[in-house]
């Protein structure tokens, strides 16, 4: 399962989430992300976006695994949902090699 953080992101001002508490935390079991994800992998990034942290909570032996705010991902606002390979790659490209790795690493 996976657990999706939201809180807003604007005008390329980047500030870590640092806690679970400081956003909702919504339960999916794929997780929620956005249409428009390849413009955003592709192309600037837009005014207004949501700051998203994603975190896997799949292995059966954890009820919850603790928030990490490195696991912070931004994305437009249009939802539509990806399994499980595909986020793991979009979250991939942002911690290992996005160009927007220096706001949460």
């Amino acid at each position: 399962n996976w657990f999706l953080h939201t809180t807003e992101y604007h005008f390329g001002e980047a500030s870590l989430i640092h806690s679970a508490s400081e956003v909702p935390r919504v339960h999916a079991d794929k997780l929620v992300l956005v249409r428009a994800i390849n413009h955003l992998l592709h192309g600037p990034v837009k005014d207004n976006l949501l700051f998203l942290a994603a975190e896997d909570t799949s292995h059966p032996m954890h009820q919850e695994v603790p928030f990490d705010a490195k696991a912070t991902v931004l994305h437009p606002m249009v939802v539509e949902p990806y399994n499980d390979n595909e986020l793991r790659t979009i979250i991939n490209y942002y911690l290992k090699s996005g160009p927007y790795r220096k706001h949460y690493i």
